[in-house]
């Protein structure tokens, strides 16, 4: 049975994520690579974490990477789908260890499954299909947090409380179709490195509100902004000193606004 606990908060109203479950969500295999010239380990995860940061890895010139073991994202939720995701090996391509194997079957194959990836706001991969239908049950559900299925972590703005979208991460299909050149390495590390904003597992706070909120939330800071202009244009002397601290006072508002800006990296809400 999953379990379904809400995921812990400081007094901060944040998501404490355990960093053991990062740990624990990476594991090593010593499979064979499908190459027979490049037999390399194959490392398993479900974490975007290790996705980013091989790729940074692979786009730097005179990469080592034929010397690192070849990495594979798997859906944690149906657990048979190889992630399809830009810039690693394409699906099927790689051996992993064969659950199914006989004594007189093989130990390794591909996996049989693949699918485009999401990524999560606490750093989590699944299946696209996995997981919207995960967070469809959710928001149905009242009485089930909507939280991240591996590790329980909120998948709400702490503020608005709206659902925080998945961010689809491009396939090796939707990269190509896209215009870019798949065999410009460092363009293809970097750009899908850089695709993502970080998540709760590399560090970063939890989002406080999605796109819409912020705009609402801005809309009367812009009012205050433009009635102290024209009022500074129309008043005279005396009157321009107060206007001037009005408006100084608008700048304090808007820095600590910004302040909460920038946890509004994941501003994407929920659609069914």
């Amino acid at each position: 049975m999953v379990d379904l606990t809400p995921p812990a908060e400081d007094q901060n109203n944040k998501v404490v994520v355990d960093p053991s479950h990062a740990a624990a969500d990476t594991t090593s295999q010593t499979s064979p690579n499908n190459s027979m010239e490049d037999p390399r380990a194959v490392v398993e995860t479900h974490l975007w974490r290790d996705v980013r940061q091989y790729l940074k890895r692979q786009a730097r010139p005179n990469s080592l990477l034929a010397n690192e073991p070849a990495i594979i994202a798997t859906c944690p939720i149906c657990l048979v789908a190889e992630l399809d995701i830009a810039g690693l090996p394409a699906p099927g391509t790689t051996l992993v260890p064969n659950p199914l194997a006989t004594a007189s079957g093989d130990r390794f194959a591909p996996m049989a499954v693949s699918s485009p990836a999401a990524v999560l706001v606490c750093g989590h991969m699944c299946c696209r299909e996995c997981i919207h239908t995960w967070i469809s049950t959710c928001v149905v559900d009242r009485h089930r947090p909507l939280a991240c299925p591996v590790c329980r972590a909120s998948l709400k703005f702490t503020d608005c409380e709206h659902s925080i979208a998945p961010y689809h991460l491009a396939s090796h299909e939707e990269f190509a179709s896209s215009g870019a050149q798949p065999d410009d390495g460092e363009h293809l590390g970097l750009s899908l490195a850089r695709s993502v904003e970080p998540t709760l597992t590399e560090g970063a706070e939890a989002p406080q509100g999605c796109r819409p909120c912020l705009m609402e939330m801005l809309s009367p800071w812009l009012a205050a902004v433009v009635q102290g202009v024209k009022d500074l244009q129309d008043v005279d002397e005396a009157g321009r000193a107060a206007c001037l601290e009005r408006l100084r006072n608008q700048e304090d508002i808007y820095a600590s606004m910004v302040k909460r800006i920038g946890a509004f990296a994941w501003g994407d809400q929920w659609t069914p």
